[in-house]
């Protein structure tokens, strides 16, 4: 990849939930682990995309990715966003067989920038966004 020109890739890791991870991407998260090993070690540039919130995705959200990216070495940046069910995809045009709220697109963030999320996750999101903060990883 680098021979052809290509020097950064982007990840959706989406979640490090292994069960919710093989559920939403539909590949093993070890399998998406050793992936990013690889392109690092191929000396590509890593930026990692995370959702909070994903249908499946329970228990200590923020514990169980900040364990995971402490394993990781030489990313160049991660990304966390509150879960949000897009029109238009398989989740946002099944909201009731993925047991989710149905929630418009645009309030994604509400005005004061607290993401729409459930009381108990919206800690886990904080804490994964300070845990990459401190890192310099933050892509806003």
């Amino acid at each position: 990849m680098l021979e052809a020109g290509c020097y950064e890739v982007g990840i959706g890791l989406e979640t490090c939930s292994p069960e919710a991870h093989r559920k939403h991407k539909r590949v093993a998260l070890e399998r998406t682990e050793q992936g990013i090993r690889d392109a690092v070690a191929a000396g590509l540039s890593v930026r990692l995309f995370l959702i909070v919130g994903l249908p499946g995705d329970t228990g200590p959200v923020a514990e169980r990715t900040i364990g995971f990216l402490d394993k990781l070495k030489g990313l160049t940046g991660v990304h966390v966003n509150a879960f949000q069910p897009y029109p238009g995809s398989e989740i946002g045009d099944n909201t009731e067989r993925w047991g989710v709220k149905d929630i418009s697109w645009q309030s994604i963030l509400a005005q004061d920038g607290e993401p729409s999320l459930p009381d108990e996750l919206k800690e886990q999101y904080f804490s994964i966004r300070e845990y990459i903060n401190e890192r310099g990883w933050n892509l806003n």
